[in-house]
């Protein structure tokens, strides 16, 4: 087949995809049912202006015109808010580098740059209430290891 040959899309029925949507535009057509099972849609940068100005409303008009499954969630994950609500609740004690007012400005005012510098490098990691303890057990230890058991011998 060359490549510039343009073949007609069909459907799953193998109907043209053409007839098919004609046949669908009172609604019972494949292009305009409600999907049976939920489903969740991500939105990475979900407080941008591309989710205000088309996502949102594209969303909405699926919805108005019920073609949005009955179990559907928007998730909106957006890295700058979560940021500068982390660096706002950090204590003080455990903030790198610049002083927290400083970090909050960098955040607000180069978004993207601020927010990855703040999650990489702003505060210590690893660190329970500004001391030097894991949040994990430590592992047992050999008995070579162990004062504890090299004392008894």
């Amino acid at each position: 087949m060359a490549l510039h040959e343009i073949r007609p899309v069909t459907l799953a029925t193998g109907t043209p995809a053409i007839q098919g949507e004609l046949e669908g535009a009172a609604g019972s057509g494949p292009f305009l049912q409600r999907p049976e099972h939920g489903c969740a849609f991500v939105i990475f940068g979900a407080s941008g202006d591309l989710t205000a100005r088309k996502l949102v409303p594209a969303l909405y008009n699926l919805s108005c015109q019920e073609l949005l499954p009955r179990a559907f969630a928007v998730i909106g994950l957006a890295l700058t808010i979560y940021a500068l609500i982390d660096a706002i609740q950090t204590d003080d004690l455990v903030v790198l580098h610049l002083r927290k007012i400083y970090w909050i400005l960098l955040i607000l005012l180069f978004p993207w740059v601020g927010a990855i510098a703040w999650l990489v490098a702003g505060k210590q990691r690893g660190q329970l209430n500004g001391r030097n303890e894991s949040r994990y057990p430590r592992p047992p230890l050999g008995p070579d290891d162990d004062p504890d058991f090299l004392r008894g011998l």
